[in-house]
């Protein structure tokens, strides 16, 4: 893929990269936006990121990835400024998926209709291979062509109230409204007949329908008990045309939190609790109408896993949850996500398909959530299965950005990918190391490998594996003793949050290293060893310790499980960056900014400069050639500097000027919260320096510049250039700035917080005779700060 020039606006570029991608604009201040059309890349990650954007550095070309950490769990998918890339639809015969690209002026026709966030807005009838979208606020249908992504309106749904469940079956599509009423659209014909409506006094909406169906029959289970007269599972005859109450004998009594599925005569259901997740399960005969309570126990077929969601497909049906292995001290019970296969005998047999990026992520993200918002793949199905991107849970995607912050062009990268199925790719474990892209995937701890400039991937040794089947890091939280948890985000822990510390240091030339939390003291960690000629994993060091970290891993229950960290890193540096959002034994929140030195002998380490605070402070980041540049300031401040040699190093905090050994060049800025920024230091042409970072409160996700030199117009020779003070009324930081001229060749500065504070706003402060090739630049805090220039063409 080739680079891209971003110059003008979106119009001059937008045919040459990938149709799901477009660009806004691109400015001084706003680089470009990660947004447009499709790339679901925004501020909605998961709760305490400490970073939102991952700069994953290439020091050898002065270039960054900026790559998303986490998931959202806001449902406010704003599709007016991020377009659906499509849907994904996978072959369970051949373990095979396509990827089916919405059309693009379609996606912008229909952004004020295609809003729904709930996968069943994807209708796909098996026996038709149609693929539809229905709009269930203004009833409207769609026809998805498979080949082409185009939208073409078919009908509108004529149920009187307000669409609360669809499924498709043998050709139709049957819908049930909030008042229970039910109809069906023929596809062939085209045509809507009315059927009876259903009875009971079930709760109706759309939060709270389930539709399933066989083929044979069509089963609503409702969110409430069973067990109750009028709130009964009910199941409609397709050829008969009549629904009938099931009986309340030994059904579920629970309230809310169902899963459920059609499966070879049965409708399996399961509640879904923050204690339980593998024996609360029942089973209905719909030609017996008989339940069955305790039908099955998970533990006794996941290894002391649970399960948290289920559907049904190529005649198994199918368990989504979590399977329990020990971590690598053998102290504590880890889950990894896993996927089960269930015969019609009840054998459980563990598979190793990978379905598509949007599925298997429900319980991580969601909080308060039922199955409805906890899925995005359509169940009752047979072959095929349809997977919903543009879920509002979904931040899985397909493209990341390689950006040159100098020449600003951006190029944009393929994730990888397996057998056609994109892995689910979030709070990124990525490193570079000469020349070599390294990514890991947190659930199934595959490491990849991609030269950079080429991007084609290949699978590493897998760290699962090398360790014998160990988990490779510990968490507090009971909520993986049973498979995690769907209505309760502070008891449960995502792999993300495990796995997300791949790094490198300059003193091994090769290698990349891995940090993981472990549970035991606050600064406990796991530290491993890849070494890249052997294609190997090892342990390191199972004791690793780094002062004054804070992983979140004493004793509370409740509050230890948000372990949401990132290691920044590069391999030019001693140094790395730990950045992480915790709680600590009781409460409150703890927030871990700190450089680390790393031995790579013995995987120890040794804390340099940073805080743990109980609030984000500071400023933190690497120069595009890899050296550290931070302060720890709750304000506006200087930054320190350190140009490491080795590991014999000088750990003097020293001012940035102090090192360049020019008062003049500094960097004076404020703390960012939840961000670590890159920044460019040329002590040639310091005008040419900036800080930049991805914005994650930019729904486009924005690139932009945080401070910098702003480059005026030359002068005509011969002329004068005038210049006023700052304007003294005014605030940190806009009364401070500084003007770099470079009159044909003989480069001036004028540090504006020098001036006297006395000196008025009209008074003249300088005069310079302009020679040719004359240039000015002004700081990005000089804006605002009443400082004006002009030219004058004599004198």
């Amino acid at each position: 893929m080739a680079n891209i020039t971003i110059g003008g606006g979106g119009s001059a570029f937008k045919d040459a990269i990938p149709s799901a991608l477009q660009f806004s604009s691109w400015d001084n201040y706003k680089w470009f936006q990660q947004g447009g059309q499709g790339l679901n890349i925004n501020y909605q990650n998961f709760i305490y990121n400490p970073v939102y954007f991952h700069h994953v550095q290439d020091v050898e070309n002065k270039k960054f990835f900026a790559l998303p950490q986490g998931k959202g769990d806001n449902a406010n998918y704003k599709l007016a400024d991020q377009k659906p890339l499509g849907c994904y639809k996978y072959d369970h015969q051949t373990d095979q998926s396509i990827f089916i690209e919405f059309d693009r002026d379609d996606m912008y026709t229909l952004r004020n209709k295609i809003t729904q966030n709930n996968y069943e807005n994807l209708l796909y009838d098996e026996t038709t291979n149609r693929l539809f979208f229905i709009n269930t606020t203004t009833k409207e249908i769609w026809e998805i062509n498979q080949t082409t992504g185009q939208f073409t309106k078919k009908t509108t749904c004529t149920v009187a109230g307000t669409i609360c469940g669809t499924v498709c079956a043998n050709g139709a599509i049957y819908v049930i409204d909030t008042s229970k009423n039910f109809v069906k659209f023929t596809i062939a014909t085209e045509t809507w007949s009315a059927l009876n409506a259903m009875g009971g006094s079930a709760s109706m909406s759309q939060g709270y329908c389930r539709l399933l169906t066989d083929g044979t029959w069509i089963v609503f289970v409702p969110y409430q008990s069973m067990a109750t007269a009028g709130t009964e599972l009910q199941k409609y005859s397709i050829t008969g045309g009549t629904w009938t109450a099931a009986a309340t004998a030994s059904a579920p009594s629970n309230t809310n939190y169902y899963i459920s599925e059609i499966f070879n005569g049965y409708v399996y259901v399961h509640y879904v609790s923050t204690s339980n997740n593998y024996s609360a399960i029942w089973k209905y005969s719909l030609a017996g109408n008989t339940w069955t309570a305790s039908a099955l126990n998970l533990r006794s077929y996941m290894s002391n896993g649970g399960a948290w969601g289920m559907f049904r497909a190529n005649n198994k049906l199918y368990w989504y949850g979590s399977k329990q292995y020990q971590d690598p001290n053998g102290s504590r019970m880890m889950s990894k996500p896993a996927i089960w296969e269930m015969s019609t005998a009840e054998v459980f047999t563990e598979t190793t398909k990978h379905v598509p990026v949007e599925f298997g992520n429900w319980c991580y993200e969601v909080q308060g959530g039922y199955e409805n918002d906890m899925m995005q793949v359509q169940k009752s199905c047979g072959r095929y299965q349809i997977y919903d991107s543009f879920h509002a849970n979904s931040r899985g995607y397909r493209y990341f950005p390689y950006i040159d912050p100098i020449a600003k062009t951006v190029e944009w990268i393929k994730v990888p990918m397996e057998a056609n199925k994109e892995k689910d790719w979030q709070g990124w474990a990525a490193v570079v190391k000469n020349g070599k892209l390294y990514m890991m995937d947190a659930k199934t701890c595959d490491l990849f490998v991609c030269t950079i400039g080429v991007w084609a991937w290949t699978k590493l040794d897998n760290l699962f594996t090398r360790l014998g089947d160990k988990i490779p890091y510990s968490y507090q939280g009971n909520a993986w003793l049973y498979g995690c948890s769907p209505n309760t985000v502070s008891q449960g822990a995502t792999p993300w949050q495990g796995i997300g510390g791949l790094f490198t240091v300059k003193e091994d030339a090769e290698d990349i290293f891995l940090v993981c939390p472990r549970f035991s003291a606050d600064n406990y960690c796991y530290v491993y060893k890849f070494d890249v000629s052997a294609n190997q994993w090892s342990l390191l060091n199972a004791n690793g310790e780094m002062p004054s970290a804070y992983w979140g891993q004493s004793s509370h229950s409740t509050y230890q499980t948000y372990k949401n960290h990132v290691v920044v890193s590069n391999q030019n540096s001693s140094w790395f960056l730990f950045l992480a959002h915790c709680f600590d034994s009781g409460n409150s929140q703890r927030y871990t900014q700190y450089y680390y030195a790393f031995n790579p002998v013995d995987g120890t380490f040794e804390s340099i400069a940073g805080q743990n605070t109980t609030s984000w402070y500071g400023t933190y980041g690497f120069t595009l050639d890899g050296k550290p540049l931070w302060h720890t300031n709750s304000s506006y401040s200087k930054m320190n500097y350190n140009d490491m040699s080795s590991m014999a190093y000088d750990i003097s905090n020293k001012l940035l000027e102090q090192v360049l050994n020019n008062q003049d060049q500094y960097l004076y800025m404020n703390k960012v919260s939840d961000h670590h920024f890159v920044f460019n230091i040329d002590t040639e042409n310091f005008e040419q320096g900036f800080a930049i970072r991805a914005n994650s409160s930019d729904t486009d996700g924005g690139i932009y510049q945080e401070w910098g030199f702003d480059k005026q117009v030359d002068a005509q020779k011969g002329g004068y250039l005038l210049g006023w003070s700052r304007n003294v009324s005014l605030g940190t930081p806009n009364r401070y700035g500084r003007i770099i001229i470079d009159n044909d060749g003989v480069r001036s500065s004028i540090v504006n917080d020098a001036l006297p504070d006395s000196v008025v706003d009209s008074a003249t402060v300088f005069t310079t005779k302009v020679k040719k090739n004359f240039k000015l630049y002004l700081e990005q805090w000089c804006y605002s700060n009443g400082l004006v220039t002009f030219f004058a063409p004599t004198n």
